[in-house]
């Protein structure tokens, strides 16, 4: 029972709208500035509430990373790296406990408890750079170097720990954080014009369907604005393919919650700007409010009820600077 709360995190995380921009009254291409390079920090923060119990926990993932633009070819297409520099985070569960954690100051073994092994997978990320390409729409022509990394990251973790970790470390999450120079729609519009977005991702067992509408709210010589409203809820007539190899009883118990789990009510706001100089995303954020709801583990017909809310934040931080907030931190501790 204590277990099954650790995974509404990651039926919430990495939900936050794929970044998106479109210039002033026709459609553009992406054009960032090759050689470009700037270290992103992303912050995203989990509140869950066992509604039946009044049981709530905050997680918490920081990561960083850098952006290097390495091709820009007349076809439009791009070509960048990605190195992870730096993982810390927060895992917890109302009732489950919780388990801090920072690659910088850890190591692979120092975890300890159930979801001690997520410790590993942060460390397998760390130092590993992929290179990618996009299309001249901002959308990546082939996750296959991310899927084998996120691969790669999970294999060091373990039941709970690689349960809990997976809010983090997914395909679908690391394409949103190196989504840095938008994705454009193919019709131009113009300040004011809106277009929708509709994307799927996997978490634990369930197969959910993101549904954005996103208005340009500027588009100046500096930058682009854009505003998201949107909501989540199971993918219809889809299902996620049971994993194998998994002999830990409440891990499977957990699955098969969330494969009958449904999307009660939910509500995603967000903003992103994209400059205009480098082409780079400067900055973007997100909020998704979810209810969740699954058969209840100990039996009867009243259900299970988890809410969530998560708020990602994605800035630009100077490169030499990475990590260094929390050495600050400890710093003042001392």
């Amino acid at each position: 029972m204590k277990h099954v709360v650790a995974l509404s995190s990651i039926l919430a995380l990495g939900l936050a709208p794929a970044l998106t921009a479109q210039a002033h009254g026709k459609a553009i291409v992406i054009k960032p500035t090759a050689g470009a390079r700037t270290a992103y920090r992303n912050t995203v923060t989990a509140k869950q509430v066992m509604a039946a119990f009044g049981q709530e926990s905050t997680s918490e993932i920081v990561s960083e990373f850098t952006a290097q633009v390495d091709e820009v070819a007349d076809d439009g297409a791009v070509k960048a790296s990605f190195t992870w520099t730096h993982v810390r985070g927060k895992l917890g569960s109302p009732m489950g406990g919780e388990m801090e954690f920072d690659t910088a100051k850890d190591t692979e073994e120092d975890g300890t408890g159930e979801l001690g092994s997520a410790i590993e997978a942060c460390h397998a990320l760390v130092g590993k750079t992929v290179t990618l390409t996009y299309g001249p729409d901002g959308k990546v022509k082939d996750r296959k170097p991310l899927v084998d990394l996120v691969d790669a990251a999970l294999e060091r973790a373990e039941g709970m720990g690689r349960m809990a970790i997976q809010q983090f470390i997914s395909a679908e999450n690391l394409e949103m954080q190196v989504s840095v120079f938008g994705t454009f729609p193919t019709e131009p519009v113009a300040v004011g014009g809106d277009w929708t977005e509709t994307r799927e991702a996997t978490r634990g067992g369930m197969h959910m369907r993101t549904d954005t509408t996103n208005k340009l709210d500027t588009a100046d010589a500096d930058s682009y604005v854009v505003s998201t409203q949107g909501k989540i809820s199971i993918a219809p007539d889809k299902k996620a393919k049971e994993e194998e190899g998994d002999d830990d009883p409440q891990v499977t118990m957990m699955k098969s919650m969330m494969r009958e789990a449904t999307i009660e009510a939910s509500k995603l706001v967000g903003s992103y700007t994209v400059s205009r100089k480098d082409g780079l995303v400067s900055r973007a954020e997100s909020d998704v409010d979810l209810t969740i709801q699954m058969p209840n583990p100990m039996g009867g017909d009243q259900p299970f009820v988890v809410k969530v809310h998560q708020k990602t934040r994605q800035e630009r931080v100077a490169e030499a600077a990475a990590g260094k907030a929390d050495k600050k931190a400890d710093a003042k501790k001392k």
